[in-house]
């Protein structure tokens, strides 16, 4: 299911990136707002897959499972189509939580859930009515927070973690007269996680992939 998203969106964003290309070097014939919007806000959902992290500091394996992630952005246009903002999405997503040492409130393993807090600064491109590509790079803080496991709603470690992340990806979106842009994309995200007390990272570090479907607006 997802390689087909990124087939149909690869298709069709290729084009449209050629497109608005074009028009780039051609201002007078360039579609789009009669004047560029300076600032964007934002409002999307992405749907994450799931992944494994294997966390030294609490000797635990996190296994997240599929989750919905409600994102808020403000963008300010640096040039062009091209701008610079923040992003913070939140999602809770559902896991089987191992414990490696037996011991706990989570004896070897147990299912829960967890909230998964993101912080991001983004750099983003492509704009205009009508169909066109776009392309965005992310970097800041993803936390994993409160834990909890589902019978009995106990709290387990870690309280919280911030680590460093980054990501990248590309879609297409569609420029509304007066009414800003509907896109959709897909985000490739890596999470720089700490394995041990020493803030070792690790050799390979777990992956995000969102496919995202959102609404922006300029003025």
């Amino acid at each position: 299911m997802r390689r087909s998203i990124v087939a149909l969106l690869l298709a069709v964003t290729a084009p449209a990136a050629f497109t608005s290309q074009a028009f780039a070097q051609y201002p007078g014939s360039r579609p789009g707002f009669g004047q560029q919007p300076q600032t964007w806000v934002g409002l999307s959902v992405g749907f994450i897959d799931g992944m494994t992290i294997d966390d030294g500091q609490t000797a635990s394996e996190w296994q997240f499972g599929y989750s919905t992630q409600v994102r808020a952005s403000l963008e300010m246009a640096v040039q062009g189509d091209m701008t610079v903002g923040l992003a913070a999405g939140f999602s809770t997503a559902p896991l089987v939580y191992s414990s490696y040492d037996g011991f706990g409130e989570c004896a070897f393993s147990c299912t829960g859930h967890a909230d998964i807090t993101q912080i991001l600064g983004t750099l983003r491109g492509g704009g205009g009515l009508g169909l066109h590509g776009i392309y965005e790079l992310e970097a800041g803080v993803t936390e994993f927070s409160n834990f909890r496991e589902d019978f009995s709603n106990v709290q387990l470690p870690p309280n919280s973690r911030w680590d460093f992340s980054f990501a990248f990806g590309g879609g297409v979106g569609y420029g509304l007269a007066g009414m800003g842009e509907i896109f959709a994309a897909e985000e490739i995200g890596t999470v720089l996680q700490a394995n041990n007390d020493n803030n070792n990272i690790q050799v390979n570090p777990p992956r995000i992939f969102t496919t995202r479907i959102g609404w922006r607006y300029g003025f």
